[in-house]
């Protein structure tokens, strides 16, 4: 993210920024970089490195949610923190307009109320919108009601 915010405010173009990061990268990144066949759009490489750490929007999410202020904090880092891990998680989950936002929020709330089995399957399908969430979450109860019966 801190090379994307100085790509941006140099103004460098996008199709030059795989050619400027390959400079400064190391470790699983670096490995990830000569593991690619051609030269591809930053996007997928993007996406790539962070497979290689295991960062997922799950990842993302959990730092999010999970974040609390230690004692050694101040409020002011803290709230840094807040702010960074919720743009990595933005970011992660391609949220670009007030309309996606909420569909985000709507789905951790969906999720985080429904029972724990279809909260799991929320999750690992991940789902882009409320509706679809809602819609599969019903089936998937009237499947499991119906399976239990004896048939027709």
């Amino acid at each position: 993210m801190r090379f994307e915010k100085k790509a941006h405010e140099f103004k460098w173009s996008c199709e030059r920024w795989m050619a400027l990061v390959a400079n400064i990268l190391q470790g699983k990144a670096l490995e990830v970089y000569d593991s690619m066949t051609s030269v591809e759009e930053y996007e997928e490489f993007t996406r790539l490195i962070l497979t290689a750490y295991k960062l997922r929007p799950e990842t993302y999410r959990l730092m999010f949610k999970n974040a609390q202020k230690r004692l050694a904090d101040t409020y002011l880092s803290y709230a840094q923190y807040l702010r960074d891990a919720l743009n990595k998680l933005v970011w992660n989950e391609a949220v670009e307009t007030v309309e996606d936002m909420k569909e985000l929020i709507l789905l951790e709330h969906f999720s985080n109320n429904a029972e724990r089995d279809i909260a799991i399957n929320l999750r690992e399908r991940r789902f882009q919108t409320l509706k679809e969430a809602a819609t599969w979450a019903d089936d998937r109860v009237l499947a499991q009601r119906g399976s239990a019966g004896k048939g027709f």
